[in-house]
């Protein structure tokens, strides 16, 4: 792993977040892309993180990441926020609110799975 894929997975995640934080305090968007936008940016800088996290415990590039490694690591990573989100609800009294809930998930999955699937798919088109 080269320090540039370090900072970058450091740095892209911060602007990210920066970037939710102000699609969230500017009225630049409607009122649904105004949550959504803030929630996408936050769900891709965890994602990134998650599989810049993966990389460097690995010592290894994302696209070269064992396959065995991604998929324990995406998996986990998406079962402890699915199991999170259902605690959650239940103890805050929010489970009405499951369809959001479900949707949120949904689309961290495909962020989290596509955080390591898309280096790899790069990796095998240039090759």
């Amino acid at each position: 792993m080269q320090s540039r894929d370090v900072v970058g997975f450091a740095l892209i995640p911060l602007a990210l977040l920066a970037t939710g934080w102000l699609a969230k305090t500017l009225p630049i968007w409607s009122v649904t892309g105004g949550h959504t936008i803030p929630w996408f940016c936050n769900a891709l800088a965890i994602a990134l993180l998650v599989a810049g996290g993966t990389s460097l415990l690995c010592g290894q590039a994302l696209a070269a990441i064992p396959v065995r490694a991604a998929v324990l690591a995406a998996a986990g990573a998406i079962l402890i926020v699915g199991i999170g989100f259902v605690v959650d609800a239940l103890t805050h009294g929010r489970a009405s609110d499951w369809t959001a809930t479900l949707g949120e998930w949904v689309g961290f999955t495909v962020l989290v799975i596509g955080s390591f699937w898309l280096p790899r798919a790069a990796a095998t088109r240039d090759t």
